[in-house]
């Protein structure tokens, strides 16, 4: 791994995925903290080491690590799930709950917008 570039974030990406595969959770860690050196700003990359910090039951990490994906972007619902599922692990089960209701209304809302639209395509 050390000749791939550090620019490199889809290969690291790829890695850790193969790293958890085989249980091996601190070198997907290392894989996604060396992804995230020259891409900060990718919320999947945040969204993927806040699951490994939880797997790890490192929840001060994993909540850091969400944090920083929702901040990119506040309504995305797989760092939402990764939110629950941490304040679940926490045993914090109001605001894991309150998340899970946000995200059913995203999709609900989502749901009817799709179906407005289609109505409109078919009906004129």
């Amino acid at each position: 791994m050390d000749k791939v570039t550090v620019k490199d974030h889809v290969f690291l990406m790829k890695r850790a995925d193969i790293y958890e595969a085989c249980s091996n959770i601190p070198a997907a860690i290392k894989c996604i903290e060396k992804a995230l050196l020259t891409h900060k700003d990718n919320l999947f990359l945040w969204v993927k080491l806040a699951r490994f910090y939880r797997l790890s039951y490192d929840n001060n990490r994993a909540e850091m690590s969400v944090k920083m994906a929702l901040d990119i972007d506040p309504e995305n619902e797989e760092a939402l799930l990764e939110s629950a599922k941490i304040k679940k692990m926490s045993g914090r089960t109001r605001e894991y709950q309150q998340i899970l209701k946000t995200i059913l209304h995203s999709l609900k809302t989502k749901y009817r917008a799709f179906n407005n639209e289609m109505e409109r395509d078919v009906y004129g």
